[in-house]
């Protein structure tokens, strides 16, 4: 899989929050964002990690970085960065992975229970099959796989995003103007 980190400066005007019990992570659909063009850029679904949902939130431009997960339909933001701040948290998208992970184990073992189960009954399982083992597959393999954090610490860094140097998803410390002193 290639690197598909994707660098956008957007203010983002509205969007739909999917409900869900998951304290990982939220699920936005709909995203509609404006960029500093003046152009409309829409999100079919956006996973929000919890540390960066008040990105969500700001009503100005802020630069995000986002990941394809499933070829343009659904999109995971994975960093954040404005004038002050700047969060990347590697650790809390691993365990955003792993979640995957166990949904898509949930998919094979669950969905193929269901097919055998349901062909012995009705004859649906011949159609059932093949699904489950495809939104196993998503959800196991090419998920966490676009999640990879080596793949995405690579994709920041050709993005440009400030890596080196910076305690991982701390804020940056402002610079100070002329005659102000740093606390």
């Amino acid at each position: 899989m290639d690197n598909s980190v994707i660098k956008v400066t957007v203010k983002i005007e509205n969007y739909v929050h999917k409900t869900g019990g998951n304290d990982r992570f939220n699920m936005y659909k709909r995203v509609r964002c404006t960029t500093e063009n003046g152009e409309t850029r829409y999100f079919k679904e956006l996973v929000v990690p919890g540390f960066l949902n008040f990105a969500m939130m700001n009503k100005k431009f802020n630069t995000l970085y986002v990941v394809d997960l499933n070829k343009g339909k659904a999109h995971c933001l994975v960093a954040y960065q404005n004038d002050m701040t700047v969060k990347y948290d590697p650790d809390e998208l691993s365990d955003i992975a792993a979640g995957f992970k166990r949904s898509g184990l949930f998919f094979w073992l669950g969905g193929t229970l269901a097919s055998v189960l349901s062909l012995i009954a009705y004859g649906l399982g011949i159609i059932l099959f093949p699904i489950v083992l495809y939104m196993g597959w998503v959800y196991f393999v090419r998920i966490p796989a676009a999640l990879n954090s080596q793949k995405i610490a690579d994709g920041l860094r050709d993005q440009g995003f400030p890596l080196g140097g910076m305690p991982l998803g701390e804020a940056a410390q402002p610079k100070a103007a002329a005659g102000e002193w740093l606390q």
